[in-house]
């Protein structure tokens, strides 16, 4: 029952949780992720770091056709080393 309790508080705390809360608690987890095709155009798009070891979530079309990326963090950071390592183009 103390699971249930802790489960139906903390939905309860999110729930009342406005915009900009939201936005200062989740910020610091996006990535901007900049791509580059065969054919040498560049893409980019957003994902969010998911995992403390540096797993990021992204759509499927961000990396589509990347022969290349990079990942830059908030604070200006730029990761070179990239690898996809897994990928759902149906849900993308």
């Amino acid at each position: 029952f103390v699971a249930t309790a802790y489960a139906q508080e903390t939905q309860n705390a999110s729930a009342k949780m406005d915009a900009p809360t939201l936005y200062e608690k989740s910020v610091t987890s996006v990535v901007l992720i900049i791509s580059m095709d065969k054919t040498d155009n560049l893409g980019q798009g957003s994902g969010v770091i998911v995992r403390s070891d540096g797993i990021i979530a992204t759509n499927f079309h961000v990396i589509k056709d990347a022969v290349s990326a990079r990942v830059q963090l908030r604070n200006g950071d730029i990761y070179d080393d990239v690898s996809i390592i897994d990928v759902d183009e149906r849900k993308d």
